[in-house]
C-alpha cells in the first residue's frame, strides 16, 4: 500500500455540485433516533416515496476518474451523496471534528470495498484499494437540544463526495477490474428519521498498457 504522502489529494470540483430544493417526506417504520429540531428548509415539492428508507432522500452515484489506466497510476474513485434540501447524514466513525458533537444513537455513513461477510476489505488483483486513506466531506455543525441541552451535532448535508484514492499496482496486467461498493447511511429531518439504507454499487477501471510498453 502507498503511504498517505503518496496519495494524490483531489479537490471535490472534480463534480459539480449543486443546491438542492426539495421537502422532507415522512419516513416508513422510522426507527426511534430523533431528528434534528429547526434543521429543515422550505421546499417546493416533496420527494417521491420509492424504497420507504432513507433511499428515498439521499441518491447514491459513483464515478471513476478515468476509466482507464496505466499500472503504477492512481485512479481515484468518488462516491456521491446527493442529499435533499432538509435531511442530514451522520458522519463516518470517528468523523467528528474537535468542537462538535456526536450523537450516540446515530448510524454513522460508511463506505465498504470489496468487502467479505464480517465486513472486511478482500484484495482485488492488480489494484491497491488504500481503504484506510478515503477523503471523507466536510462536516457542518448544527444547533439541537437530544436531550443533553443544547449542542452543536456534526452532520454532513447538502451534495457530498467521497473519494477512495484507488492506485494500480506496478505491474498489473492488462483488463478490465471490478470494485464492489456498499454505502450505508441513514437521513434524518427535523422531525424523525427514515429507515437506513445499504446502497450496493460497483466502480470499474480498464488497466491498459503503457505507451513506452
Amino acid at each position: 500500500m502507498r503511504t498517505l504522502g503518496r496519495l494524490a489529494v483531489f479537490p471535490l470540483s472534480l463534480l459539480v455540485l449543486a443546491a438542492l430544493a426539495f421537502a422532507s417526506p415522512a419516513a416508513q417504520n422510522p426507527p426511534k433516533i430523533p431528528g434534528i429540531p429547526a434543521f429543515s428548509k422550505p421546499a417546493a415539492a416533496e420527494p417521491p416515496t420509492v424504497y420507504g428508507n432513507s433511499q428515498d432522500q439521499v441518491e447514491v452515484s459513483v464515478e471513476v476518474l478515468s476509466a482507464q489506466a496505466v499500472a503504477g497510476a492512481d485512479c481515484p474513485v468518488a462516491v456521491r451523496l446527493k442529499i435533499w434540501r432538509g435531511y442530514h447524514l451522520w458522519p463516518k466513525p470517528g468523523g467528528v471534528p474537535e468542537g462538535l458533537a456526536e450523537f450516540d444513537g446515530a448510524i454513522r455513513t460508511e463506505i465498504s470495498i470489496n468487502a467479505d461477510e464480517k465486513g472486511k476489505s478482500r484484495p482485488i488483483d492488480g489494484l491497491e484499494l488504500n481503504e484506510g486513506f478515503l477523503q471523507w466531506p466536510e462536516v457542518h455543525g448544527v444547533t439541537a437540544n437530544l436531550g443533553e441541552g443544547d449542542r452543536k451535532y456534526a452532520v454532513y448535508e447538502g451534495d457530498c463526495v467521497v473519494y477512495i484514492p484507488i492506485s494500480i499496482a506496478k505491474g498489473a496486467a492488462p483488463g478490465v477490474r471490478t470494485i464492489p461498493l456498499e454505502v450505508s447511511f441513514q437521513a434524518c429531518n427535523d422531525k424523525q428519521c427514515s429507515a437506513p439504507a445499504t446502497v450496493e454499487l460497483e466502480a470499474k477501471i480498464e488497466v491498459v498498457a503503457s505507451a513506452a510498453a
